[in-house]
């Protein structure tokens, strides 16, 4: 598979440069290595797939050491307050190590997470794996949402946002 990882960043970074826009991910599958920290996306741009059958994101296996906060997350290096993006119409694939899938953090406002299938091994989450037990007293290492930083593919802590499969 080719490594997309530099037109992917470059493209985001364009967006993001513009004030804002739309990264439109044609049909096929995008490949992204694991030399960075995730998808860091600026206030107002949007990541768009062409549907969650068509357009599929892969993240490269991480090792634990090297897995990123959050594959997909607000860029925080701007001046707004409150920052808002969005992906939709896409599936992303995450099957090795990883901490969060989307960090929704309180430094959000009006994040859109629309029509995006996620594929992760649950037994692969580093955020404390070991913290929790079910009620047979086996390990359950994620949840899939949570208002705090830990376990879970989505932290939801940001205002106005919006998780939706339709």
């Amino acid at each position: 598979p080719k490594n997309c990882t530099a037109a992917v960043l470059s493209a985001i970074a364009a967006a993001g440069a513009a004030g804002g826009g739309t990264v439109y991910f044609q049909v096929g599958r995008w490949y992204i290595d694991g030399s960075y920290h995730g998808l860091r996306i600026p206030n107002n741009v949007r990541l768009q797939g062409a549907g969650m059958d068509l357009t599929a994101i892969y993240f490269a296996q991480n090792s634990a050491a090297t897995a990123p906060a959050a594959y997909f997350s607000l860029d925080a290096h701007d001046d707004t307050m409150f920052g808002r993006f969005g992906v939709s119409d896409l599936s992303v694939y995450v099957l090795s190590y990883y901490n969060q899938i989307f960090d929704i953090s309180a430094d959000t406002d009006g994040v859109q997470v629309r029509q995006v299938r996620v594929r992760a091994n649950a037994f692969m989450c580093m955020n404390n794996p070991d913290s929790r037990t079910n009620a047979n007293g086996g390990k359950v290492p994620w949840t899939w949402i949570s208002k705090v930083n830990t376990n879970a593919l989505f932290s939801l802590q940001g205002r106005n946002f919006q998780v939706t499969d339709n």
